[in-house]
């Protein structure tokens, strides 16, 4: 609607999705709103920053992803069709929209919404909000139904939380012997559910051991002093392949002049022991498969590709002279990553592997669904920088509901 015409169809999903955004259900978990409200001197939040959420900007048939990109003739539009919300009020500019009654203290308000919801199952994976939503508003009175995802595999967990219009019509729909296409629904408390997912395993993070062991060797680096520096390099340059020793004798004095002005530019730079360095030294006893270490540290992990490869490099750090192997201006000591260290390495490892494979598909999805549909994107917009916060409304651990894609829009208790 980038001419700013709304239909009636869209004019009500806009007032229910808006009415939504303020209703004690979602508000009271929604740090980033809730900090808008706490900052507004009267209470309102710009309604360019709503209309640019991604439910809106689906309602609103919108690609534009911030609220200075929001068409005016849209905002006004809407501001026009939340004007007769009885719920809501929005300001003399139309720039401005929050609840026309303020809220209670959030812990209050989560407290009554957790006491009047329950968690109800089974239902098949195939089975939508909407369609669960439309069940129970056959059958009783409801204000939202949420459909988790289990934690594992990130798909629909065959629970829904159904917050009802009170705690005694959710405590008479536990009793009416419900079915559902052929099952007969069970309900519990949210609490109870809760307690259940978090206790299920997260995907990837159960206890692994099936990694090969000994293939890590811990290093820590320290500097040479000038004598023992200059014997060292005396020593290392005595054992070069003769190829390598005469091949700088032929070159003439230009040649050295313009080496000598190369190394004077470097600078310090030159003697920072950087991984490409450490994987040359390394190397030289057995294939070097990562090298875990970053500039300017004095300690690091090196990982062979064989058992045997660490052990030839720590075999020849004991018996060197030095004590350890030398690295430009520093001596490298080593020794070997075992038992409950070399466990929680590992650990460490697969962790990030999880997080880097989450992230790379949270992006590669909000790419593709940004070709395919501009109106479906992540809520991201300035302002809003911290988007998880709405996630972790600060109540100690809570289940994680799908994203804003498939927040519900419950039917809500006016306020005359």
């Amino acid at each position: 609607m980038e001419n700013g015409a709304v239909g009636d169809d869209a004019a009500a999903k806009i007032t229910r999705q808006v009415e939504f955004y303020f209703s004690d259900s979602n508000l009271a978990n929604d740090a980033f709103l809730l900090r808008s409200i706490e900052e507004s001197a009267d209470g309102l939040v710009s309604l360019s920053v709503i209309c640019a959420f991604t439910r809106m900007r689906f309602h609103l048939r919108l690609s534009q992803t911030t609220p200075e990109t929001i068409p005016k003739g849209v905002v006004a539009a809407v501001a026009d069709v939340l004007r007769k919300s009885s719920f809501l009020k929005v300001s003399d500019d139309g720039l401005r929209v929050g609840r026309v009654h303020e809220m209670q203290k959030p812990e209050e308000v989560r407290a009554e919404v957790d006491a009047r919801s329950l968690a109800v199952s089974p239902f098949s994976w195939k089975t939508t909000r909407e369609e669960i939503e439309a069940f129970f508003e056959s059958n009783c009175k409801i204000l939202s139904v949420r459909v988790p995802r289990h934690p594992a595999v990130k798909a629909f967990s065959g629970y829904a939380i159904v917050e009802f219009a009170s705690p005694e019509e959710a405590q008479r729909a536990s009793g009416m012997g419900l079915n559902f296409k052929g099952a007969d629904l069970k309900f519990q408390s949210k609490d109870s559910f809760e307690t259940l997912m978090n206790s299920l395993p997260k995907k990837e993070q159960k206890e692994r051991d099936d990694y090969v062991k000994g293939l890590l060797v811990r290093f820590k680096l320290t500097k040479i002093e000038k004598g023992a520096q200059q014997e060292s390099e005396k020593k290392a340059e005595e054992e070069k392949k003769d190829e390598e020793k005469e091949e700088d004798k032929s070159k003439d004095t230009e040649d050295k002049d313009g080496e000598a002005k190369e190394k004077t530019e470097k600078g310090t730079q030159s003697d920072a022991v950087i991984r490409e360095d450490l994987k040359a030294v390394f190397q030289q006893y057995g294939s070097v498969k990562f090298v875990d270490f970053s500039k300017g540290e004095t300690e690091g992990y090196i990982r062979f590709e064989t058992p045997e490869d660490a052990g030839k490099a720590r075999t020849a750090a004991v018996i060197s002279d030095e004590g350890g192997l030398v690295i430009k201006d520093y001596l490298a000591t080593l020794e070997a990553l075992e038992g409950q260290a070399e466990r929680d390495y590992w650990k460490k490892i697969w962790d990030q592997q999880v997080k880097r494979r989450e992230t790379s598909g949270q992006n590669r999805y909000s790419r593709d669904n940004r070709a395919r549909n501009p109106g479906k994107q992540d809520r991201k917009f300035k302002g809003n920088s911290n988007h998880e916060d709405k996630k972790n409304a600060a109540t100690g651990k809570r289940t994680i509901f799908q994203d804003d894609d498939d927040a519900p829009e419950p039917k809500l208790q006016r306020t005359e």
